[in-house]
């Protein structure tokens, strides 16, 4: 879809809802749902059509009408009279009868920030993301309109499980790129295969190649390759990735033609690039490339405990659960090694094994402070005994029920000592 008109594009490029806010979800009955918009489509349907949608987002909506409907959702790209490219959100009925857009009956419309759409007795609530950049530092990542449309190659290093991946779809879905998302893992292939998974190969190159492969880098033409795990590329393909950085010009295994490709490269790495330079896995020059486009350091949520309280929140609002203030406070004061993805792991077993609405301290996140404390590294000998200490003061606390008389009777401290040790 095109728009010509440069008042309504300046006016959704301002307002427009767009990848990473919010809709609130007021249903006729039960409780309000709140969910981001991480997807290109999603599609709101009642009971008559929600089973047969085969769809990757589908949420379904009672009505208290005789009413049958289903919306749809979807980002659409936008290009003004100054070619100008936005990716906004339009909301389309599908089935059914028109839906009220702010009091105006209509069949779809672009929603913008702040918008309500009446189906029946439901409402949808149109947020900007309700979630601020100082809890989230990757949102400042998203509204940097100049670095989202460049072509500046991103490197983003980061434990395990605090969003590489995610921000990495991010920056794709806001930028200007038309072409595909192509994500590849480099440490899921050896290292024999790296070179074809990248480049591609023509058939006969080697054993094994029956066929013509078109390797990731002309996949993701005009689109962005994600390339994960940068950490792992051998040091013989590092140089013939650096041949590539010169002028994006590339050549298939078995192939004696070069190609050329554009598209945006994305890099990824869970361990510190240095150190693998000073240790002779990295080219320096190699290292100095990576490092020449943006920069981000994802924080672990050992480091930003905070974002704990905003996680959690997400999550009981996506699953239709309370989790109790407690048992947050208590989650602040785990290391989580695998970060966000071991939390929300942790979480959905939770949900599951509970027989209850309400998710409290329970046997499960006892076993967190064994599996996942400082308790864990006692052999490896790796923490001090004042640590060990603390973490075992820590599991008796919550085996307490939170209680410090209790807990201090059974450690056989002052009830001031351990409150000491539980805050720390």
């Amino acid at each position: 879809m095109k728009f010509e008109n440069r008042e309504i594009t300046n006016q959704l490029n301002a307002m427009g809802i767009r990848y990473g806010d919010t809709i609130l979800l007021r249903p006729s009955s039960g409780r309000e749902v709140e969910f981001e918009i991480n997807r290109t489509q999603f599609d709101f349907a009642c009971d008559k059509y929600f089973e047969d949608l085969k769809v990757p987002v589908k949420k379904k909506v009672h009505t208290l009408k005789n009413e049958d409907f289903h919306l749809r959702l979807y980002q659409i790209p936008v290009k003004t009279v100054s070619n100008e490219h936005l990716k906004r959100y339009y909301l389309e009925v599908i089935e059914g009868g028109a839906i009220k857009h702010n009091g105006n009956l209509t069949r779809g419309a672009f929603v913008q920030r702040g918008d309500t759409c009446e189906i029946g007795y439901n409402t949808l609530e149109f947020r900007a993301s309700s979630v601020s950049t100082e809890e989230i530092p990757n949102t400042l990542i998203i509204q940097n309109k100049k670095l989202l449309e460049s072509q500046l190659s991103i490197l983003i290093q980061g434990e395990t499980g605090t969003g590489k991946t995610r921000l990495a779809k991010q920056i794709h879905e806001a930028s200007k790129q038309w072409g595909k998302f192509v994500h590849i893992n480099l440490a899921a292939f050896s290292q024999g295969l790296i070179e074809s998974e990248l480049f591609g190969h023509q058939k006969g190159a080697f054993t094994g190649a029956i066929s013509d492969k078109v390797g990731a880098f002309k996949e993701a033409e005009n689109g962005t390759l994600f390339i994960d795990e940068i950490d792992s590329l051998p040091l013989e393909l590092q140089t013939k990735l650096l041949l590539f950085f010169d002028d994006f010009t590339a050549r298939a295994v078995g192939s004696d033609r070069n190609y050329k490709v554009k598209t945006r490269l994305i890099f990824a790495s869970g361990r510190k690039l240095k150190a693998l330079v000073e240790s002779g896995h990295m080219r320096s020059d190699f290292y100095f490339r990576l490092n020449s486009g943006e920069v981000f350091n994802l924080k672990s949520l050992r480091e930003s405990p905070e974002n704990i309280a905003s996680f959690c929140q997400n999550f009981a609002n996506d699953y239709k659960v309370k989790i109790d203030k407690k048992l947050i406070e208590f989650y602040k004061t785990l290391p989580w090694p695998g970060n966000y993805r071991q939390l929300k792991g942790h979480l959905q077993r939770k949900t599951v094994t509970t027989n209850s609405s309400v998710l409290n301290f329970d046997y499960s996140d006892e076993r967190l402070i064994e599996q996942s404390s400082a308790l864990e590294e006692i052999f490896n000998e790796t923490i001090t005994l004042k640590e060990a200490k603390i973490a075992y003061a820590k599991k008796i606390y919550y085996r307490s029920q939170e209680n410090i008389a209790v807990a201090a009777k059974r450690l056989n401290i002052s009830p001031k000592s351990l409150r000491g040790m539980v805050a720390s």
